[in-house]
């Protein structure tokens, strides 16, 4: 379980960068309501190949990372299952989120609903 708190953590704070907690907290819940869906696997491993950045985790990934190793459907909400960077949008051609968080010239989009065509 360490080893996938960690993987949890890593991978929160690698998505986020410099946005921050409700950041981090958003893509939590991104993956919470994976892991409580029949569309994706209902373990966190399975849940975490769906992510590809990382950093160094802060103490709310680390914490968040618990939870989500722990107690998963205490964070899941059934409200967004992707998220994605205004990088990736501009990029994609994807509609701007249902969600957008922005700091320091950066945005994470959150959707129910995969973007993609």
């Amino acid at each position: 379980m360490t080893a996938l708190l960690l993987a949890a953590a890593v991978t929160l704070s690698g998505e986020c960068g410099p946005l921050g907690v409700e950041c981090e907290l958003a893509v939590a819940r991104t993956m919470a309501n994976r892991m409580t869906d029949d569309r994706w696997p209902d373990d966190l491993g399975g849940v975490l190949t769906g992510y590809y950045a990382s950093a160094a985790p802060t103490d709310t990934a680390l914490a968040l990372g618990y939870v989500l190793a722990t107690m998963p459907r205490a964070l899941a909400n059934g409200e967004h299952y992707y998220a994605y960077s205004d990088a990736d949008r501009a990029r994609m051609g994807w509609a701007v989120g249902e969600q957008t968080i922005c700091k320091a010239g950066l945005c994470l989009h959150l959707s129910e609903r995969w973007m993609g065509r």
